[in-house]
Formats: structure tokens, sequence, C-alpha cells
């Protein structure tokens, strides 16, 4: 067993060290990354010049000569006098794997720091809080539902679940959005419409816990109603087909209570599918809904995104997709884990 976590850890470090690549070569596409680097350090240098006491008697004209030529003492220190790989190549390549992502150049954190990893670690939490508790409720609210219309298969209640999984699945999560705002925040008066926080909230955690869970209230439940439906169609797909295999057939036959059947034949035997695709729905949620965070004003990892990209912030949009890499290798690494514990079969298997 460590063997094997071992040898997928391996092969998982691969791909992250792959997609790191790939993700360097499409930003460097026409040397971007390289007038990137030099953007910053130019910037950092700036900065210096303007705020050290020392710089104060020379001329705008003397002040940008020592700017170029610091700027060109970097250049040739970094290697920008050489070609891009696999000089530079293998020095972005370990500066993005150790999360050095250098600054940003207009996004900033609400301390004020400019560094890329500051400003993703201040978004991401607010993303994962939501999105996570809402794929997690949407998943087990489908699961629940699932297994009473697989009991009742074409039946009348069948007839009318199906039909409204899709409806819900095809509305967008931020059309689905609107309406909530429309309805629970302006018609009925009883919602914020958005943000995370009121004006004026007392900074003491209870209060402050409290206002959060009131904004996060109409964001968690349009998700919900807008994804349960998927979750409903696929696992009644798994429990009709799981209900019309021979074993559960078979300890029907021998009298034992329906429910000792769900607990020990079905949902054991679901379980790793849904491991499988609630996990892998949690990571790719982490990735944030740009448009969603939009309407709802949620200051996450999926609006930093539509906010970098709009005002061309690449540093910011580089390191999110690295970050984003490392959260799906870290989930296969756990899902392997605890597939081995969930799944008797798999254990068998690899001993």
């Amino acid at each position: 067993m460590i063997r094997f976590l071992v040898y997928r850890s391996i092969s998982i470090i691969v791909a992250v060290v792959l997609a790191t690549s790939i993700t360097i070569y499409v930003a460097n596409w026409g040397g971007k990354l390289d007038q990137i680097i030099l953007s910053q350090i130019e910037f950092e240098i700036s900065q210096q010049v303007a705020t050290n006491p020392a710089f104060r008697g020379l001329s705008e004209e003397e002040k940008a000569q020592y700017i170029r030529t610091q700027v060109e003492l970097y250049k040739k220190a970094l290697g920008f006098d050489s070609p891009f790989f696999p000089d530079r190549f293998f020095k972005y390549l370990w500066k993005y794997l150790t999360l050095d992502f250098g600054n940003a150049f207009f996004i900033h954190a609400k301390s004020g720091s400019l560094k890329v990893i500051d400003v993703i670690a201040e978004r991401l939490p607010y993303t994962v809080i939501l999105f996570t508790t809402a794929t997690l409720l949407s998943a087990l609210l489908g699961l629940f539902i699932a297994f009473i219309v697989s009991k009742k298969a074409l039946t009348v209640l069948d007839k009318v679940i199906t039909p409204l999984s899709f409806t819900t699945y095809v509305l967008p999560t931020w059309f689905m959005g609107i309406f909530a705002i429309l309805i629970f925040a302006y018609t009925l008066k009883i919602l914020p419409p958005g943000g995370m926080f009121s004006p004026g909230v007392p900074e003491e955690p209870l209060p402050r816990l409290i206002d959060f869970l009131w904004h996060l209230t109409l964001p968690l439940t349009a998700w919900i109603i807008s994804t349960f439906g998927y979750w409903t169609y696929v696992f009644r797909s798994m429990l009709t087909q799981l209900y019309e295999e021979d074993f559960v057939k078979a300890a029907y036959a021998r009298g034992l209570p329906p429910q000792m059947i769900d607990r020990r034949y079905v949902l054991r035997n679901v379980m790793p599918p849904f491991i499988t695709l609630v996990s892998l729905s949690l990571v790719f949620s982490i990735a944030g809904a740009p448009i969603t965070e939009y309407v709802f004003n949620w200051e996450g990892l999926g609006g930093l995104l539509l906010a970098a990209a709009s005002v061309g912030d690449a540093p910011i949009v580089i390191g999110s997709t690295i970050i984003f890499a490392y959260l799906l290798a870290i989930t296969v690494i756990i899902l392997e884990i605890v597939y081995a514990i969930v799944d008797p079969r798999i254990r068998a298997e690899r001993k």
C-alpha cells in the first residue's frame, strides 16, 4: 500500500511539473513572461528610488538613467542575454514550483501587499468555503433524492423528479443567482443581495461570523438549486442499476431489512464513485465560478481571475493556474488513500 502511494505521488508530482512547464511556455509566448519579469524588476527599482532619501538630490533624468542601468544589470544577472530555454526556463520553473510568483501588476491584497501568493491566499479561503460547502450539500441532497427515486423507477415521482433535475442542471448558476437575488433580496427582503459582510459590521469574531453566514446563504442556495439535479440524475442511474444486481436481489430474497440492504449492499457500492465525483467536483469548484462570484460580489478566486483577466494582470492568472494544479494533485493523492479505506476490493488488488 505504501509503495503504491509513493508511486502514485511521484507520478502526480511529475504531472504537476509538466503542467507548470506548459504554463510557462504558454505564458512566455512571444516573450510575454520575460516582459512580466522585467516590468516587476523595473517597478521594484523605481519604488526604491522613490522612497530612498539618498536619491532625492538627483534630477528626474538622473533617476531614470539609474533605473535603466540597474535594469540592465538585472537582465545580465538573470541571463536575459541568453536563449529562454534552457537558461531562464528552469529558473522560472523552480520559482513557480516553490510558489514564488512575484508581484501583481494592478491587484493587491487588503494588507497592501502586491505579492501574488498573498493575493491568492486572501481570496482562496472564501471560494473554498462557498463552493466546497455548496458542492457537498448539493451532492448529498442529490444522493438522498436518488435513493428515493431509484426505488420508484418509472412512477409519477420519477417522472416529475427526472425532468426537474434536467431543468435545474441546464440553467447556469449565475442565472439562478440573479433570480434568487430578485426574489429573496429585493422582493422578500430577507437576505442581502451580495457581498460577504455588511457595512459597519463589528470586528468581534461572533457578530462577524453570523453576518458572514447570513451573506453566504443566498449564493449557497443558488448553487445547490442549480446543481443538485445533476447529482440526482447521476446517482439515480447508479442506484437503479445496483438494485437490479443479483447480490441485492439475493439479499431481499433472504429477508434482510431494506435499511440494512441500503446501508451494507447499495450505499457501500455507490460510495467509491460518489467520493471520486465529489472530490473532483470540489477541486474544480475551488477554481471558482467567476460569473457567479461576480453576480454575488463574492471576493473569491473566481472573481480574482475575472478581474485579473480584465486588467491584464498576468502574474495573478499564472499563479492561480499553478495553485489549481497543486490543489488537483493533492486531491488525487487524498482520493487514493480514501479509496483504499472505503473499498476493500482495491486493497485486495493492491496487495
